[in-house]
């Protein structure tokens, strides 16, 4: 699975970004049964009171909001659910810094496009590391590197001497990035609002945005519902939480999502 850098948040406040203050985020749910393919969209607007709304005519009003009918969000599920992952994930992270810390932080060569070298250390130097000498513009938007030809998290450690090469939201490696971890914001918003199981959430082709498959039980997900998802997402951004990264066993990946038939099924078929 790949996670973008911690620092992709950054992107989401900056002017230049295709996520700014004057952006709506529009949730579109295709229903189908009971599963619903979640996908957001980016309509860029003006956000004063003399702009015309995107939506148009059938745009609803907050007062329609009030009418969206309750349906309990699964608790059972979450609090048995969500705790185990978490500390199966942190257990996991913790062998693996203790792992890491056994190894040695020889000097490395990190060759950049333009030819020149920097210095590292061995599994200790990322490429988030290199690009903050470089520029602090660049630091802020780089979303993901390649590490001698393979995508490498911004936070990953370098493993040895490489090339390597950054990668913006102006790029098509940025953006699939930068679309795979708006799926993973938009998963946690479906999971935490109503205690959905999640299936499958990469980007779409490239340049147009993103999804999440997930499982809803007998919730029909409508336009109504758009705006408690989007407000959960938007709490997740609010909190710059981290992507972390942690390579897992397959039994290690079936134990982790034990509780979700729609992940244990993908994890067998890998």
């Amino acid at each position: 699975m790949l996670y973008s850098p911690q620092q992709w948040w950054r992107l989401l406040s900056t002017k230049s970004s295709p996520i700014s203050s004057a952006a709506f985020l529009l949730l579109h749910l295709h229903l189908q049964n009971h599963r619903s393919s979640a996908a957001f969209h980016l309509h860029q607007y003006c956000t004063s009171s003399s702009a015309a709304s995107p939506m148009g005519k059938n745009t609803k009003s907050s007062s329609s909001a009030a009418a969206v009918p309750a349906h309990p969000k699964d608790e059972a599920y979450l609090t048995t659910t969500i705790p185990k992952r978490i500390a199966l994930f942190e257990s996991i992270q913790q062998q693996l810094q203790i792992q890491r810390l056994s190894l040695s932080n020889e000097p490395i060569k990190i060759t950049l496009l333009d030819g020149s070298v920097k210095e590292g250390k061995k599994w200790s130097t990322t490429p988030f590391d290199v690009v903050k000498e470089i520029s602090k513009s660049l630091a802020s938007n780089a979303l993901i590197s390649q590490v001698d030809g393979a995508l490498w998290d911004m936070a990953r450690p370098l493993e040895g001497d490489c090339e390597l090469k950054l990668f913006t939201f102006e790029s098509d490696e940025g953006r699939d990035t930068f679309w795979h971890s708006s799926a993973h914001i938009l998963g946690e918003s479906l999971e935490q609002t109503y205690g959905c199981k999640l299936c499958i959430g990469p980007c779409t082709t490239r340049g147009e945005g993103f999804y999440y498959d997930a499982f809803y039980g007998d919730l029909g997900l409508n336009e109504d519902h758009f705006k408690k998802i989007e407000d959960a997402a938007k709490k997740a951004v609010s909190e710059k939480q981290p992507f972390e990264r942690i390579e897992v066993t397959r039994d290690q990946a079936l134990e982790i999502f034990s509780d979700n038939q729609f992940k244990v099924k993908f994890y067998k078929n890998k």
